[in-house]
């Protein structure tokens, strides 16, 4: 792919991006309310959620907050979400599990101890569906940062069957619900069995939120 369809693809992918998230009408409830705290007091966030609701996740992100730094694939496909997402307030931070993902941890915990929030797909870049991978609570072991658990589902959505993770887009002009489970934190000096449990109790809490958000939007 060159590098001006790169560009094209980008720009057009802002473009379909603003038109849907800036139409969806979002309903967030009191279990959103300890993530505006977090956020009005100037303190740091994690913020955790499924690839598949990747396309929810920066708009209700609190106006005032510092902006949202999200790790994304260095491959072509991350480069057009990069400039898709620029400007949006989302710093992309290249690298993945997979490819980088050492030097993109420490990039993103250098972010997050710069001044701005973390959202992770935290079972990207290619899976297992709804398996959450240990970057997550290491950045928040290193950063001190809470992690707050994060789900998203549109009444009224598009959702790439075929793809690895059942990508799903908001129609535009949806309402789009969220759910939000209590944050979890880990001292700096936790060891292997602790990570261990805070992964296992994300990932949990993750798919409980991704059943309670499609159930506040009307799906089984």
């Amino acid at each position: 792919m060159t590098l001006n369809r790169v560009a094209i693809l980008g720009f057009l992918g802002s473009l379909v991006y603003g038109l849907v998230t800036r139409s969806m009408r979002m309903r967030r409830g009191p279990d959103f309310d300890p993530i505006r705290e977090q956020v009005a007091r100037g303190e740091r966030a994690i913020f955790a959620f499924f690839h598949g609701q990747l396309a929810m996740m920066e708009r209700p992100y609190p106006e005032g907050g510092p902006g949202l730094s999200i790790q994304v694939s260095r491959s072509r496909d991350g480069e057009i979400v990069s400039r898709a997402l620029a400007p949006y307030r989302v710093q992309a931070v290249r690298g993945s599990s997979s490819s980088g993902g050492a030097a993109s941890l420490r990039a993103l915990v250098d972010a997050l101890e710069g001044g701005r929030d973390l959202g992770f797909a935290c079972d990207g870049p290619r899976g297992p569906r709804h398996v959450v991978k240990s970057g997550v609570v290491y950045a928040a072991m290193m950063s001190g940062a809470p992690i707050f658990p994060l789900a998203a589902c549109p009444r009224w959505r598009f959702v790439f069957e075929r793809s690895w993770d059942r990508f799903t887009i908001p129609l535009p002009g949806s309402e789009v619900y969220y759910a939000v489970g209590a944050p979890i934190r880990l001292d700096r000096d936790a060891d292997d069995e602790a990570l261990e449990a805070a992964r296992a109790r994300l990932e949990g809490e993750l798919r409980r939120l991704t059943e309670l958000a499609s159930q506040r939007a009307g799906h089984a």
